[in-house]
């Protein structure tokens, strides 16, 4: 069966695109991380080269997330509105912070 025709029409712009990407959450991380050096080179690349997919945004969520292996905030007073007990957590330091900066 025929599933009809798409038509588009160029000069009707709804929204701007600024680009493409995906999320790096602490599962992702922990799981390229865990790849070899030459594997997780090749799937950055494949996502962000210029022979890749060319995603250029990534999103990083702040603090633990439902793909965090444990729960975990950057606050540890409740109501610390100015910050003073601010941290960043393990998971951030060694997935998230340093696995893309080496």
């Amino acid at each position: 069966p025929s599933l009809g025709k798409i038509t588009i029409n160029r000069a009707d712009v709804y929204q701007e695109i600024f680009g493409f990407g995906g999320a790096v959450t602490d599962s992702a991380a922990l799981n390229i991380n865990n790849l070899t050096y030459e594997t997780s080179e090749h799937l950055l690349r494949s996502y962000f080269g210029p022979h890749g997919i060319n995603y250029n945004f990534i999103r990083t969520p702040i603090g633990g997330s439902d793909f965090s292996t444990r729960p975990y905030a950057f606050t540890s007073e409740e109501n610390d509105t100015l910050l003073h007990s601010f941290d960043l957590a393990m998971e951030d330091y060694v997935y998230k912070v340093q696995s893309f900066i080496n």
